[in-house]
């Protein structure tokens, strides 16, 4: 049986009014999905969600059920795995909130690309009203080109490094949804002593 296989989560937020906003990230990979060696399975980080911490908790909670059928998995030293109780993984997350970091401390541990991969020629209406978006962060950021999607080759990639803080802010608040049939947006990170980057 495939099962997702949790390693770790990570908090931050910034200031919103009277109350915050929380940036959720999981690091994540599948039971059965290994490293090219073929003896470490395969774990990357991913930007889950951006929103307060009530609607973060409708996210985890519908993740609940699950966990409850062993479909989310804990990591247990480099190759075991256990089943959460729902308990222990509410836990886990009401520990992540209580202690979570401020947005501009992210960029101190963690290196960070972005990336937009993109179709020349738009043809999906919807994926439409999203493409001045991403062309103007093309635009702004000077991303440059990197290679084409393995998967489609019409959709050419166009990256660059996050440098700031405010950039950051920028990429997690103001990029349209993750993917469309003519886009899609993904993000590259690794803790800065690690030399191969982690996809979130």
């Amino acid at each position: 049986m495939s099962y997702t296989i949790e390693y770790n989560k990570q908090i931050f937020f910034i200031p919103n009014g009277e109350e915050k906003l929380y940036f959720l990230f999981v690091r994540q990979g599948d039971n059965n999905v290994y490293e090219a060696n073929n003896t470490v399975r395969a774990k990357s980080w991913y930007f889950v969600e951006v929103g307060t911490e009530k609607e973060l908790w409708k996210r985890i909670g519908s993740w609940a059920g699950a966990v409850e059928g062993g479909g989310i998995q804990k990591a247990v030293g480099w190759q075991d795995t256990k089943w959460y109780t729902i308990e222990e993984y509410i836990k886990q997350y009401r520990s992540k909130f209580k202690n979570a970091k401020p947005l501009e401390t992210m960029l101190d541990t963690f290196e960070a690309v972005a990336n937009i991969l993109m179709r020349n020629t738009f043809t999906n209406e919807r994926d439409k009203e999203f493409e001045p978006t991403l062309r103007h962060f093309v635009e702004k950021y000077q991303m440059q080109e990197s290679g084409c999607d393995y998967y489609d080759k019409e959709k050419i990639r166009y990256r660059v490094s996050i440098k700031d803080t405010e950039m950051l802010k920028d990429f997690l608040l103001n990029l349209p949804e993750r993917w469309g049939k003519d886009y899609s947006v993904e993000f590259a990170i690794d803790k800065q002593s690690k030399r191969r980057r982690r996809l979130w």
